[in-house]
């Protein structure tokens, strides 16, 4: 039965869709967060299994893809890395150590630098570096060849793929991130140093030194390593997972991109969370 009162159902109609609206975008994406995770978990565990089977056996692909990220992901960013360190370490450490010694608190310079800039602030910054530039690039790379056939994915050499394809990267963009963090580290101490100097703080040089390996412990560089590589395993599962698993077409090169980002930068977010939730405990 028609109503009698038709504006008043059109309004309702209007008021239901404003409703459903931002539901429906919430359920979409929440599906669409769940099968990207779900993705990457799984190109994970196919990658980690291809590396360990076949990382014995007489192939020099894997060495050869592996020279290459590393030159790509980590000589190429090593200037990048020096203008970060010398911004974080001039401009912020710099002036904090400053400030601390107004406080009269220099003598916890060395704890300071190695609970922020070595723990957190090094394997960070390098991962989110690396993505941004390398992981970006990776996607654009991978996509454009996969769209336009120059790049044939099949069943049948899955594997192989993942092997020549997938592996190098994820090894690559972890020991790339793990010599860039430990460049940019004490590139960062001699930026801090300088600052120090020209402000004509009395600390010297061994001062400086011994205050920083006091502070350091063998947890540190475990810490150091296993955030690098894992930083640097997520950039490039991510990085292949958006231009090669996930449907895209040349026109949305700019949003997988744009996503590879904002996946990694969550996923390296959320490994370093349980890192500081580790040294709380």
């Amino acid at each position: 039965m028609k109503s009698d009162f038709p504006e008043q159902e059109t309004s309702k109609n209007l008021q239901s869709v404003e409703i459903d609206a931002p539901l429906a975008l919430i359920g979409r994406a929440s599906l669409d967060l769940t099968r990207t995770f779900s993705g990457l978990i799984k190109l994970g565990i196919i990658a980690l299994t291809t590396l360990i089977t076949r990382s014995l056996e007489p192939n020099h692909l894997l060495w050869h893809g592996l020279r290459a990220q590393v030159a790509k992901s980590g000589v190429r960013l090593f200037l990048w890395a020096t203008v970060l360190s010398a911004g974080l370490g001039a401009v912020v450490v710099g002036q904090m150590l400053g400030v601390f010694t107004d406080l009269g608190a220099h003598n916890y310079f060395g704890t300071i630098l190695v609970s922020t800039v070595i723990n957190e602030i090094g394997p960070m910054a390098m991962g989110i570096l690396t993505v941004s530039v390398i992981g970006t690039a990776t996607v654009i790379d991978l996509a454009s060849a996969r769209t336009t056939g120059a790049l044939q994915l099949t069943e049948a050499n899955s594997r192989d793929q993942i092997y020549s394809i997938v592996v190098p990267r994820v090894v690559g963009f972890g020991f790339s991130i793990f010599c860039l963090s430990i460049y940019f580290i004490l590139m960062t101490l001699l930026f801090a140093y300088l600052i120090i100097f020209i402000e004509n703080i009395a600390l010297s040089p061994t001062a400086f030194i011994n205050q920083v390996t006091e502070a350091l412990s063998w947890e540190s560089f475990i810490l150091l390593a296993i955030k690098s590589f894992s930083f640097g395993g997520i950039i490039g599962i991510v990085s292949c997972y958006e231009a090669l698993v996930r449907p895209i077409e040349l026109a949305h090169l700019s949003a997988a991109t744009i996503r590879t980002v904002m996946e990694s930068v969550l996923l390296c977010a959320s490994i370093d969370t349980l890192f500081i939730a580790y040294l709380l405990l």
